[in-house]
């Protein structure tokens, strides 16, 4: 049994988490209209939008990651195309590091995934990215 230090799992777990119940924290919301916290409209903190105009690659994707903790599958997808795949990749780090914490015995092996978890982070980054090309073309194929 290898002796791998507790700190890492216990950020990623934390980090993952606080964004899942942030996102159940949050009220749905329609188009145009803002995300809530109780009574409280949660304000838009898009930087390149705010500035330039254009849409960022993860523009959609909080109203999509409420709409899929809330089951909005739909909803979800019209939001951002990779929010559902996005929720599926912090449900799986969340649980990868809570069995890492709470399973000392089957640590090694489970490393072995939380690895391959972290590993993954960069293709699905890349993937975002990709994936806003045709809204930055929409956007500037228009003007």
């Amino acid at each position: 049994m290898t002796r791998e230090p507790t700190a890492p799992h216990l950020v990623i777990l934390a980090a993952t988490l606080s964004i899942l119940f942030a996102a159940l924290l949050l009220i749905p919301a329609g188009p145009g209209d803002p995300l809530r916290i109780g009574g409280n409209a949660v304000p838009n903190v898009c930087l390149l939008r705010q500035a330039s105009g254009v849409p960022c690659p993860g523009c959609g994707l909080t109203r999509s990651l409420v709409a899929g903790v809330h089951a909005d599958w739909a909803t979800s997808l019209a939001h951002h195309r990779m929010g559902l795949l996005i929720l599926g990749y912090l449900i799986v780090q969340s649980l990868a590091r809570l069995a890492w914490l709470g399973l000392p015995r089957l640590r090694d092996r489970l490393a072995v995934m939380c690895r391959a978890l972290d590993v993954s982070l960069v293709p699905l980054l890349l993937l975002l990215v990709l994936n806003w090309i045709p809204t930055v073309v929409g956007v500037f194929g228009s003007a």
